[in-house]
């Protein structure tokens, strides 16, 4: 059996990931069992497969501004790219995956799975940083827009 084709779905926060992720849904590629319950800024839902974030929280991965950072070794993280996928293969030949931080991963994507697609949204960063401060105010909007040009620099060099 072939392993199942990846569509990940990369854009920093508040740029419309959720609301792609959602159309995946509905089209019928299984998004994964979602850890993060709709709330008042994401009323129809994250769709952010809990065994996808768990992946991201053993590699370490920390967003900062300039680039990315992680505790793990990059074949370390490419293994657990690997596991993941092979956990979601019962989900059929297609899976998606949507988590803003997996950004920082293209190119473990790249070494952990042969055949993958990208989609990326965009958004302008002062809207998604003003956003993402309306629903989240530990830092200053220009500190997350750094964040997220950052992520998104990063990103796009990558891919």
């Amino acid at each position: 059996m072939n392993p199942p084709m990846v569509i990940m779905v990369l854009g920093v926060h508040r740029s419309g990931t959720s609301c792609m992720a959602g159309v995946l849904s509905a089209l019928g590629v299984p998004m994964g069992v979602s850890g993060l319950r709709p709330n008042s800024g994401n009323k129809k839902g994250f769709f952010e497969d809990r065994l996808l974030r768990r992946v991201m929280k053993q590699c370490g991965g920390v967003e900062f501004p300039g680039g990315r950072r992680f505790t793990l070794p990059f074949w370390t993280r490419v293994v657990r790219l690997i596991q993941w996928r092979h956990d979601r293969s019962i989900d059929g030949s297609i899976i998606g995956g949507k988590l803003p931080a997996m950004g920082m991963m293209v190119k473990e994507m790249s070494a952990a799975w042969k055949e993958w697609r990208a989609i990326v949204t965009e958004r302008p960063v002062a809207d998604s940083a003003a956003s993402r401060h309306r629903w989240n105010r530990r830092h200053t909007v220009e500190r997350i827009a750094a964040d997220m040009v950052a992520l998104a620099r990063q990103r796009d060099a990558d891919l």
